[in-house]
């Protein structure tokens, strides 16, 4: 369960608690995909950004994890999500709940079959909210949001990283109230769509990518001291 009293983040996205998390209702608009998992917790800023997006979308949410009930390392090495801003929403998911890839199996073109429109509207109306402060995608989709909007400066939000092929990671800005929170570097400017991107279809990324493929990585988390109590 959650901590009672006043939300509150603490320490980074990937080392760190919630106080106070709120857990964010399965309601119209909205599909939780793996309930059992219990990591449908986040500060109450991220709750009321899902909330509102939700009406604002002409399609169901479908969320994958935000953090557990208090935060903290997630079991199987995931590194993020710790913090409570930390967010995953599916593009779609077949039957079962089973999320389903955007990528072709070479890992660098979109599977045209099952990429839609609305999933670059939906990434770029993410990108436009002020508490949105990243959001990591395949380096592929990004590709083809730089192909779609070259110029468009909230594409340094729109962040590549390895895998993220089935869903888009969401992360906000740390609350105002919230002074033990870690506030990240900023994004750097305009688009980055040169060499930035470039670098991940690089045969250097492709090789760090082979080698991480389907690897489970054991990581170790010093928590802040103000996590101790909380996590217990």
């Amino acid at each position: 369960m959650p901590t009672n009293g006043e939300a509150d983040s603490i320490g980074g996205y990937s080392s760190g608690c919630l106080l106070g998390g709120q857990q964010l209702p399965s309601r119209a608009g909205i599909l939780i995909a793996h309930p059992e998992r219990k990591r449908d917790f986040g500060h109450p800023h991220l709750v009321g950004f899902l909330q509102r997006l939700s009406q604002q979308v002409d399609s169901k949410l479908l969320i994958g994890d935000l953090s557990q009930p208090r935060g903290g390392p997630i079991p199987g090495g995931h590194a993020s999500h710790q913090n409570g801003l930390d967010v995953d929403l599916y593009y779609k998911l077949g039957a079962g709940n089973i999320s389903v890839t955007m990528i072709n199996k070479d890992g660098l073109s979109l599977a045209a079959n099952v990429w839609k429109e609305e999933y670059e509207v939906l990434l770029m109306k993410v990108a436009a909210e002020p508490r949105v402060e990243r959001i990591f995608v395949n380096a592929v989709i990004k590709k083809e949001l730089c192909k779609k909007y070259p110029d468009n400066v909230l594409l340094s939000k729109i962040r590549p990283w390895y895998y993220h092929d089935e869903h888009f990671h969401i992360r906000l800005a740390c609350p105002e109230n919230s002074s033990r929170c870690v506030v990240q570097n900023p994004v750097g400017k305009g688009s980055q769509c040169g060499s930035e991107l470039a670098w991940w279809f690089s045969s250097e990324a492709l090789d760090i990518w082979r080698q991480r493929d389907g690897r489970q990585v054991e990581r170790s988390f010093s928590l802040p001291e103000a996590c101790r109590s909380a996590t217990l």
